[in-house]
């Protein structure tokens, strides 16, 4: 790219802006608009009998996602182990209940799903026994049409108390009357009962 500039004599000069700068600023722009940042007040690692952690302290809030393949759990740093806790919970959505505990194959049957037995999706929150409005854990699942769902939980979990929340796109969130303890392997939650 060519442009006019006056030189010491006041004369127009044709000078080449240097493309090289404008590749290396534009590619400074674009690392940092695509990072992802955190702020965090404190962090470190920790160990035991059990296994090692490392932990940050400032995020409280993160997604835990899970696959045929494994677990991750989003905005955290991973940890070797993830999958030795697990939350079971059996809950039936009022609009899409057929009876005779079943429900409505909602993803099946709108083509989301080759799996006839996957009813739609819902959100499981543990919650702060303390001070209910804090959100310790969130994650999504998908509820089947039995009424049940398996959500592997994080092993910082183990042994704390936490009210369980159901949330679904087009029902009222539904909470445990008291929170329940989280217990090594897997705790059953029946909102059934």
């Amino acid at each position: 790219m060519r442009h006019k500039r006056k030189d010491r004599q006041g004369k127009s000069r044709k000078v080449k802006t240097p493309v090289v700068a404008t590749l290396l600023t534009l590619c400074i722009s674009l690392s940092t608009a695509m990072g992802q940042s955190s702020v965090n007040a404190a962090g470190g690692n920790a160990s035991g009998s059990g296994g090692s952690v490392s932990y940050s302290v400032g995020q409280v809030v993160y997604q835990y996602y899970t696959g045929t393949n494994g677990a991750v759990a989003e905005g955290v740093q991973q940890l070797y182990d993830l999958a030795a806790l697990s939350l079971n919970i059996r809950v039936f959505i009022e609009g899409l209940y057929l009876g005779g505990s079943t429900m409505t194959p909602v993803f099946y049957n709108n083509g989301l799903s080759l799996n006839p037995n996957e009813c739609d999706s819902i959100t499981i929150e543990l919650r702060d026994p303390l001070s209910p409005s804090s959100i310790l854990f969130t994650q999504n699942a998908m509820l089947l049409t039995n009424g049940y769902t398996n959500v592997p939980l994080p092993s910082p979990l183990l042994g704390n108390s936490y009210f369980i929340v159901v949330k679904h796109r087009n029902s009222i969130e539904t909470w445990s009357k008291t929170p329940t303890v989280i217990l090594n392997g897997t705790t059953l939650f029946d909102f059934t009962q």
